[in-house]
């Protein structure tokens, strides 16, 4: 569920959305892609990929972790 908006800009806003069965408060960038040149939308998807990459370097550094 989106609820609070934190920023707006021109290519689309940052929301505080609650997951519904845990409750768990997440930031969300919603984004017009629709807006967006072909550079701005390889910007993107080269941000989702970062991120991407940083959400399995964490689980793994969390699962090293338990390990040892």
């Amino acid at each position: 569920m989106l609820t609070t908006l934190f920023l707006s800009g021109a290519f689309g806003e940052v929301r505080m959305c609650v997951h519904r069965e845990s409750g768990a408060q997440r930031a969300v960038k919603v984004l017009r892609k629709s807006h967006m040149d072909d550079d701005e939308k390889r910007m993107l998807f080269n941000e989702i990929n970062i991120l991407k990459e940083i959400v399995v370097l964490t689980l793994q550094n969390k699962n090293n972790y338990k390990t040892t």
